[in-house]
């Protein structure tokens, strides 16, 4: 069967779908042709194909990529045949893969050895593989459950009881997987699929939609076109097949959907508590329900899945979800009036008008610096409060929202161009009815951006302090700078930076823009997965004893990052844009980042949960602080300000 006929066939099956010939038997001219064909046959939202291959070394995984090489990798190559190599490979090219008939004595993994598996890179893991079932050697039934422990039926070829190789070794040895299926067919037309790989919640059938959904082991794995839906409740949130999530509660909830394929039934729902069927319910439906509580091992990590079985023998498992109970700990609300205790519990709620920041209620005026989940997806889902028309031209891409906006979001695949140096940046634009000789401006406080390496999968932060450098602009194209004006912010009443309309001849009409003084950071492109930008501003008095007229001084902010030759010269891109909001009285933080909305609770970027309160920033006299920003700047200078403010 050659690969169009492959596409062709799928299509006739499935939504999504990759064709994974073994990498050390394609040539350059083939692997050129799967290229043209992931590009040609993929449509959104009708059918979604992926470039991949097997990658065939002492274990096998079969892979798929957002990025492929336009140059032939195989494990053959010195620099590609550790799974070290296939997981570096992987993400420089925004590529995961699933583990590839894992018990086989052949090709298989050995889950004992942590250097054989990378649950970032390598997320999933095929249950099925033709008619092998890779879980165990037999299928464990605990007292009263309603089952009786018996052999699997279908035991890979030469595999024996108690190998690591089992999916249920890795499971509970605390190796996180999700499930998938290979079809793995080597037969020529007419094709006929012998499983499935089901995909819970994705963001949308785009390659960027399933990519993520992937990464997050949101699937289950089946032999037929079995539907389930599968979620944990913790007793405030659900979780879905593959998730992770602690709870300050013994016991959880397990709740399940599940849909035989048409002109079937499902006969039995078997739930799998720590890799031992615990509780074994009977069907003879073809849609089905249920509900079980379970409890938890306290300060112990859990796995439960469920099994589902049609009148057929056709069987679907859904990938593991992780719990782990805090109820065993020592909960710690030193100092703290509300927010988390550490254990999975609360030290207390705030009143109405009042939010949470650094474990203290404080005046919300209706935001905070303390930085939700929530937030994070609206500023790349939504639109500017207010467009920065007329100063931006309309043909501009961000005149109305942020970039990267909704569906051009995802992991970054930047070039080793020599375009590794970053600076993030932000800009204000007053409301047109913004008098110029208020008494109220903005003060601007610490600006911070975040990125996360494909190398090792963690989040590093570089915190840069206040912004510095700065000019005013007006519209146009290339957003001139305005001849006779000065960006020369004066020190706030926080320990930031104030500025208005007004100061250094700045009008309504006109933008400004700024940045830290020492902004550059080197990061090899290949290496950045995501990014994120942060922020805190809010409207405040020049003079405390003056006139308080906050309410007629209206500031639009947005913030960003980009990226320019190692020269110095040149930007060549815009990294990040954030969706632009008015400043409040109170202070607030405002964010972007590359993250698409529904994996912004799987990559958790470390400003989630407000990093910069108002306390980290409130410092003491502003001239002591000012006169080390306007001082000859170093980087030891640089350092001992970063130091400085997070003492504080």
């Amino acid at each position: 069967m050659s690969p169009l006929e492959s596409v062709s066939a799928m299509k006739s099956y499935y939504n999504c779908g990759s064709t994974n010939d073994h990498d050390t038997l394609l040539t350059q001219t083939e692997w050129n042709d799967m290229l043209s064909l992931s590009n040609s046959n993929n449509v959104d939202n009708a059918f979604v194909y992926f470039f991949g291959a097997e990658w065939t070394s002492s274990q096998h995984a079969h892979y798929v990529t957002m990025n492929p090489s336009s140059t032939k990798k195989d494990a053959a190559d010195s620099d590609f045949n550790t799974i070290s190599e296939l997981v570096s490979w992987l993400s420089k090219n925004s590529g995961i893969a699933q583990h590839n008939h894992p018990a086989r004595n052949s090709g298989g993994t050995d889950f004992s050895n942590p250097s054989n598996y990378n649950e970032t890179w390598i997320p999933l893991v095929e249950f099925i593989n033709q008619n092998d079932w890779h879980w165990n050697y037999y299928w464990d039934c605990a007292a009263m459950s309603g089952c009786t422990t018996s052999l699997n039926p279908h035991v890979p070829s030469g595999q024996v009881a108690g190998s690591t190789k089992w999916i249920k070794y890795a499971l509970d040895n605390g190796v996180h997987l999700g499930f998938s299926c290979g079809n793995d067919d080597h037969s020529d037309l007419p094709f006929y699929p012998e499983c499935y790989t089901g995909i819970s919640n994705p963001s949308s059938l785009t390659k960027q939609g399933v990519y993520n959904s992937l990464k997050a082991r949101h699937t289950w794995a089946a032999e037929d076109k079995i539907f389930m839906d599968v979620r944990v409740n913790n007793g405030s949130k659900d979780y879905i097949m593959g998730d992770k999530f602690s709870t300050g509660h013994s016991s959880i909830i397990l709740n399940y959907a599940i849909n035989a394929a048409p002109g079937r039934t499902i006969t039995k729902v078997s739930v799998f508590y720590n890799g031992v069927i615990v509780n074994a319910s009977s069907y003879s439906k073809q849609n089905v329900s249920g509900s079980l509580t379970l409890n938890l091992r306290s300060g112990t990590e859990d796995y439960l899945f469920i099994e589902a079985i049609q009148n057929d023998g056709r069987r679907a498992w859904s990938s593991p979800i992780w719990a782990t109970s805090n109820l065993g700990c020592t909960p710690n609300c030193a100092g703290k009036q509300c927010g988390d205790n550490g254990c999975g519990g609360s030290c207390g709620s705030c009143q109405t008008g009042k939010v949470c920041v650094g474990g203290i209620c404080q005046s919300s005026g209706g935001n905070s610096t303390d930085v939700t989940f929530q937030q994070l997806k609206d500023d790349i889902t939504l639109p500017h409060e207010m467009s920065p028309l007329p100063i931006i031209p309309t043909t501009w891409g961000w005149s109305y929202h942020g970039w990267p906006y909704q569906n051009q979001c995802g992991p970054r695949n930047f070039p080793d161009d020599g375009s590794d140096r970053y600076n993030p940046w932000g800009q204000i634009f007053p409301d047109p009815s913004t008098p110029n000789n208020l008494n109220a401006g903005f003060e601007l406080g610490p600006m911070t951006f975040y990125v996360k390496r494909k190398s090792d999968g963690k989040w590093y932060t570089y915190e840069h302090g206040l912004p510095i450098g700065g000019y005013v602009f007006t519209g146009g194209d290339n957003l001139p700078e305005v001849p006779n004006t000065d960006w020369n912010p004066i020190p706030g009443p926080g320990g930031g930076l104030f500025y208005k309309v007004g100061m250094g001849n700045w009008e309504t009409d006109q933008g400004t823009h700024w940045w830290p003084d020492h902004p550059w950071e080197y990061i090899k492109n290949s290496d950045v997965e995501h990014i994120a930008v942060s922020m805190t501003a809010r409207i405040v008095l020049q003079d405390p004893n003056g006139p308080d007229d906050r309410n007629q001084a209206k500031y639009l902010i947005g913030i960003g990052m980009d990226r320019r030759a190692a020269s110095g010269c040149c930007n060549t891109g815009g990294v990040l844009m954030s969706r632009h909001r008015y400043l409040t009285n109170e202070w607030q933080t405002f964010t972007m980042s590359s993250i698409c909305p529904d994996m912004v609770e799987i990559e958790k970027p470390p400003i989630h949960g407000g990093t910069w309160p108002l306390t980290a920033y409130s410092i003491g006299p502003s001239s002591q602080i000012w006169s080390l920003i306007k001082g000859v700047f170093t980087e030891n200078i640089i350092k001992e300000i970063t130091e400085y403010f997070l003492k504080v």
